[in-house]
């Protein structure tokens, strides 16, 4: 009662199923992965806590962060819980979309260093209902469609109604660069969260917290190392419906990585 905009994600952890078959077979392997997978869960209690604090823009403090966890799955919801002046929307959707970006960027970087694992998913701005029992509505519904049946590859893609122009061109004035931007449009004309981009501006944010220093620097090459490797193994599949999944990344990869101005950005951030 009383949301003004919400957008829910659902992600899907593209390799789980395959890895608990012969990963966890027993009582103890199941707690030390819980144990390890359950820093996802850390981090976004963390982040639905946070609260940005921008001068002349104290209506920030209206986002809610609210999540649940199913096996391989995830579903995140950020809404907007109060009245909302014409002029402040589309700030106040651009902010939404970036710190729901945040955590799907997160997660996606914590899957390729920690196991291996790609991610897909569906962002939806119909209503949901997210509680500690039960997920419901027809965001979910519809994220889940995008993930099964449009997203194809690992990345998440937006509805396609979310991204309206004026939003673009806010997202767009601090790089005016499309492989740039933390959202990013894809060669099918579907809008998706551009998880690389936003290394540029924070390292790997679920785990230990590492101070904005060398380290840092050296834990966002770790993560891109890690989807170089997982685009090796990828690109070896013989089935051709899996493989196409590594040849987008692949691509996207080389498009973000070989981009001069994020060379820079990737280290430049942390050094002046």
């Amino acid at each position: 009662v009383g949301t003004e905009i919400q957008y829910t994600a659902f992600l899907d952890v593209l390799g789980f199923s395959e890895y608990i078959k012969t990963k966890i077979t027993n009582d103890y392997q199941a707690e030390d992965f819980y144990n390890t997978f359950n820093e996802v869960i850390e981090y976004i209690q963390y982040e639905k806590k946070d609260e940005i604090e921008i001068v002349d823009a104290h209506y920030l403090r209206n986002i809610k962060i609210k999540h649940s966890w199913i096996s391989d799955t995830f579903v995140i919801c950020i809404e907007y819980m109060d009245e909302i002046q014409k002029d402040d929307e589309n700030k106040i959707r651009v902010m939404m979309i970036f710190r729901l970006s945040i955590i799907i960027a997160s997660i996606h970087h914590f899957m390729a260093s920690k196991f291996g694992f790609i991610v897909r998913g569906g962002i939806s701005s119909k209503y949901s209902c997210i509680t500690n029992n039960f997920i419901l509505g027809e965001g979910v519904s519809e994220a889940a469609r995008l993930e099964k049946n449009i997203a194809i590859y690992p990345r998440v893609i937006f509805e396609e109604n979310i991204i309206s122009d004026e939003m673009y061109e806010i997202i767009s004035r601090q790089y005016d660069d499309n492989d740039l931007n933390f959202v990013s449009k894809d060669c099918d004309g579907y809008y998706f969260v551009n998880y690389l981009a936003i290394l540029q501006e924070l390292p790997p944010m679920i785990g230990k917290m590492f101070k904005i220093n060398e380290l840092a620097i050296q834990k966002k090459l770790d993560v891109i190392k890690a989807y170089q490797e997982i685009v090796e193994i990828g690109l070896q599949i013989q089935n051709e419906s899996i493989k196409v999944k590594y040849r987008w990344l692949n691509i996207y990869l080389g498009r973000v990585l070989l981009n001069e101005k994020y060379q820079q950005n990737i280290i430049n951030i942390y050094t002046n």
